[in-house]
């Protein structure tokens, strides 16, 4: 099975960006495979605890984002945030910031934004936090679609 969004004819109406694709990085960042979350972003040096997605549109186009993640109540508030890093270009470089709600610990979707992509060019996507009140949230998938 081929992940939405990834095949090499697909239109990209919808792509999803699951936690167990990204590049984790940091030392506390987890990969647990019973929820197929990660977890564990707390504040560090140098490499952040984040998620990083490698992508290359197909298209030039712009895409409503949205994050599924699990996290308890009482650990809700941190800010997060979604960075596009595009190598080539650094001035087309964006981020959508938004907080992180309690869910009561079952996974829920949450609209962070817009975000306008460029065709072909070598762009990542980095997903964290900005302190640790939060960082026991189980981020399961980004979701991008087209607008």
């Amino acid at each position: 099975v081929v992940t939405p969004g990834k095949r090499f004819n697909d239109p990209q109406e919808k792509i999803v960006l699951y936690a167990r694709d990204a590049r984790i990085r940091g030392e506390e960042a987890k990969y647990d495979w019973n929820t197929n979350t990660v977890s564990g972003f707390l504040a560090s040096g140098s490499p952040e605890n984040e998620l990083w997605w490698y992508h290359y549109p197909f298209d030039t186009d712009t895409f409503r984002i949205s994050i599924e993640y699990a996290c308890e109540d009482d650990h809700a508030g941190s800010g997060c945030y979604l960075r596009l890093e595009n190598r080539d270009d650094q001035a087309s470089n964006q981020q959508l910031e938004s907080t992180i709600n309690g869910t009561g610990g079952e996974f829920r979707s949450f609209e962070m934004g817009e975000m306008y992509f460029n065709k072909g060019e070598y762009q990542i996507l980095g997903f964290g936090l900005s302190d640790e009140k939060s960082a026991g949230v189980k981020v399961r998938k980004i979701v991008l679609s087209r607008i």
